[in-house]
Order: C-alpha cells, then structure tokens, then sequence
C-alpha cells in the first residue's frame, strides 16, 4: 500500500506527513526511513513485514517519485508498483513542493494520495 502526500503547500503536506508518522507509532507501528535508491532492496525483504517483536512497520520516505521514470521500465518502478498492489506492506511517501500534476503518470499507480494546495 503506497500512501503519497504532496502539494505546492510544503508545510502542509510535511506537517500531514508527521502527523501519520505519529498516528502509526501510536498504534505500535515500527517506522522504519528508506532511502528512494533502496525502494527495489526493501521488496525484496518484504518477508519480513513484522517485526522481531510482533509489530508491523511502516517504510516512509521522502521524493520516491525521483526513481519512478514514466514510461521506462525499471526496477524501481516495477518495486513501486509492487508495493501499491501488496496490503501488506505500507509505505508513506512525502513528495516536497510537487502538485498533483507534476506527479501524473506516478499518481496513477498509488493507493492514496493526498495533495495540500497554497491558501490564496
């Protein structure tokens, strides 16, 4: 399950992000930071869902759209794609200053995807 959070509004969308950060810990989630160059490792190790302590974790990281090449196929994109089709695995994503449409052809594969605009 791939959860994106994005918008021209960074503060916003940053503050979102924390917030389900916390949400999670609350629940007793492990959280757990990758890297977008480690997106293809961490299917890998996918197993390993849970915890040694019974707990399941949440992978989150920041600009995953950078390794996600449109129409090109890669193992990154393939992982991407893998991760938003499996249940078991969520991983919560935060796209820095990125609109909706900046993100169009990356938005057609995620699970959830919220985008905070600028007040006017």
């Amino acid at each position: 399950m791939l959860t994106v959070i994005a918008g021209e509004d960074s503060s916003a969308s940053r503050a979102k992000f924390f917030e389900m950060k916390k949400n999670y810990e609350a629940k007793e989630y492990t959280i757990q930071e990758i890297a977008p160059s480690f997106i293809v490792q961490m299917v890998k190790d996918a197993g390993g869902v849970v915890d040694l302590f019974g707990r399941e974790q949440i992978y989150t990281v920041s600009n995953l759209s950078s390794v996600y090449k449109g129409r090109v196929k890669t193992p990154q994109k393939e992982a991407i794609i893998a991760i938003a089709k499996d249940a078991r695995i969520h991983l919560l994503d935060w796209e820095d200053g990125k609109s909706a449409y900046d993100l169009t052809s990356f938005k057609k594969v995620v699970t959830s995807f919220l985008e905070y605009k600028p007040a006017r």
